[in-house]
């Protein structure tokens, strides 16, 4: 996983005529990567940092856009300052559009941030008040994590800058704190009456008024007691100085006011952007243009409407970085995993669990608590009071929290475990494919060419026919119904969310399985002679033992056998020699069948042997056959030799999936579990049947 850290370009270190900008871009600094997470230090002793992908890569992008090169990486080293390490790198521009123009916006001043991606491969986790000492034997107290290995893989220009303790031409005695908002056109007037130049920029405003903040007042002395009429004598020169400094008090509340307004405005623009998706450049304008938090919030909505992510096919190497709310609901969706996977008695690694994921969260987090996370994440602060009833209630219905998908994401992966190990039959023998859509689809077999011919020296050769035969069919949805009340997540039953769904699973499998049969069964007619699929008419040769059958022995597998090898290809011009690969037969005959296929016979008694061809047949015991016969079996060529009987999906999705139902009228939460396919039967000359005893 890569995670990004943004920090401040410093004009006065860049170089216009060299091309060249010096900055810090990693320090050791803790810094929370999203809420709930300890603080995360990266290590810069010897050994901890690996700057050779950064080397190697050695380019410079403009908001992590591939296709947008600025320049290259020059130097990058690691330097130490008082008692801690950050990294730095020289930066040179390219004498390009891009390079220039990125160049020209840093020395303006208009472009301040340089964003770095980085992975840590090894940490350790201190807990509160733990401590640990690293190789210059530094103490560190937790809560913490500390990256003990990482490596830094891609440095962007960026718009909005993050990090207060890096940035470019950072040292020991050049800390200036970062700013990222835009001065108040009042504050600023408040100040340049208390002294503030003109034209100062909103850098040297906050100096000052940080300086302003830590003045101290003026020491009055207390005046003496006085009469009534003295107190109201209006050319009393104590009141006019106590009235002014009244007055100045109560402008600086009104600029700290103002202060604190414009920071949660920020704060609020910050997080629009970040849900949205929107890019950090239009944050920037909306900071620096007075944006209030309803026109943004419009912008991010059609945004969100229009937005369109076009396929990359440059080749370009393409990365995926989780945001602090990705990396949230992918640990709660983890931990639940684990717990899942408990509950269903199977191996975690069928569900998807990813121990690292999780590692940080308690083993006993429960449903409610994730729920309450979820909806703090998502904006309502106010959820951190809320009994569990409320969380379950408003979890389950806000619109923007995470949780219904985080549950949704768990449902989902229990309803493929129980349709992949339902224990259904068709899979061993039955064919696989995909449809693009709904539409009625053909699939056309090409039948056989005449037999090649001599040909006489300068004699025309004759053209020959080809025929063929076309089987349609439709895919169809086949759904279920379920819902999840609230009164699970108060209970922290998270069994209710992978039962049912591992139950839907397995009922979809045996679905699936009950049309297959319903083909052997009930056979269709087939579109090539408007027979029936087991006809001993076919023009192409008869597959069906109607009389004389018999038990799976050696002389009723024989006759299979004969008929499926002499049965002729569209057109009837020339034999298809077709071996069968499975025997399909209901529970009845299975002692049967495994006694003949690998039952102990005395080689001696040759008329006893059973041919290899016969103990190479795979068995397929299917009890839905009972239903119609406890006699009749059937022999069946691979999919790979020939079409028999083909299971298809929908963009070849061949797991169920689950959908939620918006606007339910119950107290919890429905989905609706689906499953798109299409049971055809594609060729009768893969498949045989005998009438048995």
């Amino acid at each position: 996983m890569k995670i990004k850290r943004s920090v401040k370009i410093e004009r006065d270190t860049v170089s216009d005529k060299e091309k060249t900008v010096m900055l810090s871009f990693s320090s050791e600094e803790p810094v929370k990567d999203f809420p709930g997470d300890y603080p995360q230090v990266l290590l810069h002793t010897k050994g901890s940092i690996d700057l050779s992908r950064i080397k190697e890569i050695g380019s410079v992008l403009f908001n992590h856009d591939a296709d947008k090169i600025v320049g290259s990486i020059g130097r990058v080293t690691v330097d130490k300052y008082g008692d801690r390490y950050k990294g730095r790198a020289s930066i040179k521009f390219d004498d390009t559009e891009e390079g220039n123009l990125a160049l020209t916006r840093v020395s303006s001043g208009s472009l301040k941030g340089v964003s770095v991606s980085f992975a840590v491969n090894e940490r350790r986790v201190l807990e509160e008040s733990e401590t640990w000492s690293d190789k210059d034997n530094r103490e560190w107290t937790g809560p913490l994590v500390i990256a003990t290995q990482w490596e830094p893989i891609e440095i962007s220009l960026t718009a909005i800058p993050a990090d207060k303790e890096v940035g470019v031409g950072r040292n020991q005695q050049l800390e200036k704190e970062v700013r990222s908002m835009k001065l108040p056109a009042e504050v600023r007037e408040f100040l340049i009456s208390r002294g503030l130049k003109e034209g100062s920029t909103d850098d040297e405003a906050f100096e000052f008024l940080r300086s302003l903040e830590k003045a101290e007042k003026p020491k009055l002395e207390t005046p003496p007691k006085e009469t009534k009429a003295a107190k109201s004598d209006e050319n009393d020169p104590t009141k006019d100085v106590i009235d002014r400094l009244k007055n100045e008090s109560d402008s600086k509340d009104a600029v700290r006011t103002a202060v604190t307004d414009e920071r949660q405005r920020i704060d609020d623009l910050t997080k629009i952007q970040e849900k949205s998706g929107l890019p950090e450049t239009e944050l920037y304008r909306w900071i620096q243009g007075g944006t209030n938090i309803e026109a943004a919030r419009e912008i991010a909505i059609e945004f969100m409407a229009n937005r369109h992510r076009p396929i990359s096919t440059g080749g370009h190497r393409v990365e995926f970085v989780l945001d602090a709310r990705d990396k949230m609901r992918s640990a709660f969706e983890s931990h639940l995993l684990r717990r899942a996977a408990n509950f269903m008695s199977i191996d975690p690694g069928k569900l998807g669990f990813d121990e690292k994921l999780c590692r940080d969260l308690p083993q006993d987090l429960s449903l409610s608590e994730i729920a309450r996370q979820c909806l703090i994440q998502a904006g309502m602060r106010e959820a951190s009071g809320f009994d569990k009833t409320t969380v379950a209630i408003r979890a389950l219905q806000h619109s923007t929290s995470d949780f219904p998908y985080i549950l949704q994401n768990i449902a989902n992966k229990s309803l493929g475990v129980g349709y992949e190990e339902a224990p259904v039959s068709w899979r061993t023998w039955c064919g696989v494919g995909s449809l693009p859509d709904f539409k009625s689809a053909s699939r056309v077999a090409v039948g056989d060419t005449d037999a090649f011919e001599v040909v006489s020296e300068l004699m025309p050769i004759t053209e020959t026919t080809i025929s063929e035969k076309r089987e349609t069919r439709n895919l169809a949805t086949y759904a279920k119904r379920f819902g999840i009340s609230r009164q699970a997540i108060v209970n922290d039953d998270l069994d209710a969310f992978t039962r049912v769904p591992q139950l839907l699973g397995a009922s979809a499998a045996r679905t699936v399985n009950t049309y297959v049969y319903a083909q052997l069964t009930s056979p269709p007619t087939m579109a090539e002679d408007s027979l029936a699929l087991f006809s001993a008419t076919h023009t192409s040769g008869s597959n069906y033992t109607a009389s004389s059958g018999g038990a799976p022995g050696i002389t009723q597998l024989a006759k299979g056998l004969t008929l499926m090898r002499k049965q002729k290809g569209v057109g009837a011009k020339a034999y298809m020699n077709i071996v069968p690969k499975f025997i399909v037969a209901p529970p009845d005959l299975e002692t049967a069948i495994i006694q003949l296929l690998y039952g102990s016979i005395n080689p001696a008694q040759s008329s006893n042997v059973v041919p290899g061809w016969i103990t190479s047949l795979v068995p397929v015991i299917e009890p839905i056959l009972s239903d119609s016969s406890t006699a009749i079996w059937y022999l069946a060529a691979p999919p790979s030799a020939i079409d028999t009987i083909r299971v298809e999906f929908l963009n070849g999705q061949q797991t169920p999936q689950i959908l939620r139902i918006e606007g339910t009228a119950i107290l919890g939460v429905e989905w609706v579990a689906y499953l798109d396919y299409s049971v055809k039967t594609f060729d009768h000359r893969g498949l045989y049947k005998n009438i048995g005893a």
